[in-house]
């Protein structure tokens, strides 16, 4: 069925709402290809960096900890002795 057989049959405004339609569909499909896809991808490679630096800041953490307790244990033991402070 060509255009203007469809136009006879079916009338024009309603050939205008598929061409509408047609453009709306491209529209959608250029907007997901070019903008959407990209952005997923990289909101995905930022989860992942964001992940690794976590890690990283949950193991500086866990030896802060350790470091403290350490200097802690040391303070209560007696062990620690400031440093004279040079005038």
């Amino acid at each position: 069925m060509d255009a203007i057989q469809f136009i006879r049959e079916f009338g024009l405004p309603t050939m205008g709402l598929c061409v509408a339609g047609y453009a709306f569909y491209q529209c959608a499909a250029w907007i997901a290809r070019e903008l959407i896809v990209p952005l997923r991808d990289r909101h995905f490679a930022f989860l992942g960096s964001l992940e690794s630096t976590l890690a990283v800041l949950a193991k500086t953490q866990q030896q802060l900890g350790t470091e403290i307790e350490r200097i802690t244990d040391m303070i209560q033991a007696g062990q620690f002795k400031p440093k004279d402070k040079a005038n």
